[in-house]
C-alpha cells in the first residue's frame, strides 16, 4: 500500500542497504557509477521480511526511508510502480520482460555492467511456486520483477540462472508463494499503510520540562537539544528556510 520494494531473499537486504534510481552507465572498465544522493533511499530495518529457501521460496519485502535531500519517498519521486498479479497465470505463450542491473560481458559493453538493462523472453513453464522463463539475465539480475506483457502485471521475482548456449530456463519465485502473500498482507515498518514514513531523526517538543529534541524512531530514545522556555503545543518545519516554527 505504501509502494515499497520486493526483491530476492538471497540478495541479503539489511539496515545498511540503499536502493538507487537513475543509475548512470558504468565506467569503461565496468566500475559502478552511483547516482547523485537525491536518488538514493536507505533501507528501513524494521520493515524487512525475507526468506531464502531456494527455488520458489526466495523473496524479500521491505521499505526504504524517504530521501534525505528531497524528503520524498521513492514512489513520490519516481511516480511509477509495478502492479502485482492477483493470481499468477499458467504458461500460455506469454512474453515476459525483466529489467535489472545484471553484470555485462562481451559483446555487451562494460559500460552496461550493473547498469539498467531490459530483455524479453518466453514464460516457459512453472512448478508450484517456481516460474521458468527464457529471458536473458546475468549475475546481479536477482530481485528483478518478472513482468507479464500480456496483462502488464508482475508475476514473480527473478532469482536463478539456468539458461545456457544449449537451452534450459532461468527461474524465479512466483508471487503466489504463500509466505510472500502473507508478508504482503502483514506489512511492517514503513510498509504499513498510514505509517506516514517520517524521516529520522524525529523532532519533538513539549515535554513537562519544556525540552526540544529528537526521538530515535526505532528505539524511542529521546535526546534533548535545548530547552524552549515555553510549553509547545504545535511544531512545524520549513524545508525552504530550514527552520522550525513552534506555538505555545
Amino acid at each position: 500500500a505504501n509502494h515499497q520494494f520486493l526483491t530476492a531473499g538471497h540478495c541479503g537486504v539489511s539496515a545498511s542497504g540503499v536502493c538507487e534510481f537513475n543509475v548512470p552507465l558504468s565506467s569503461a572498465d565496468g566500475s559502478i557509477v552511483h547516482p547523485a544522493p537525491e536518488h538514493q533511499y536507505p533501507v528501513e530495518a524494521t520493515s524487512i521480511q525475507a526468506t531464502n529457501n531456494g527455488l520458489g521460496d526466495d523473496y524479500a519485502y521491505f521499505g526504504c526511508w524517504p530521501n534525505t535531500t528531497t524528503g520524498l519517498a521513492a514512489f513520490e519521486r519516481q511516480g511509477q510502480t509495478y502492479e502485482l498479479a492477483a493470481v499468477v497465470p499458467n504458461p500460455a505463450g506469454q512474453t515476459l520482460r525483466i529489467v535489472g542491473y545484471g553484470t555485462a560481458s562481451l559483446p555487451v559493453s562494460n559500460t552496461f555492467n550493473q547498469a539498467q538493462k531490459a530483455m524479453t523472453g518466453e514464460y516457459s513453464s512453472r512448478n508450484g511456486t517456481i516460474l521458468f522463463h527464457t529471458v536473458d539475465t546475468t549475475g546481479g539480475n536477482s530481485g528483478s520483477a518478472i513482468f507479464n506483457l500480456a496483462d502488464n502485471t508482475a508475476i514473480g521475482i527473478h532469482t536463478n540462472a539456468g539458461c545456457s548456449s544449449t537451452g534450459g530456463d532461468n527461474s524465479g519465485c512466483s508471487l503466489d508463494n504463500p509466505g510472500l502473500r502473507n508478508a504482503l498482507a502483514h506489512p511492517k515498518g514503513v510498509c504499513v499503510p498510514g505509517f506516514g514514513m517520517p524521516m529520522p531523526p524525529v523532532y519533538v517538543g513539549g515535554d513537562s520540562a519544556q525540552a526540544f529534541g529528537t526521538v530515535d524512531f526505532q528505539t524511542g530514545v529521546f535526546t534533548r537539544i535545548s530547552v524552549m522556555g515555553l510549553a509547545i503545543d504545535g511544531l512545524a518545519y520549513s524545508w525552504n528556510s530550514h527552520r522550525f516554527f513552534a506555538t505555545g
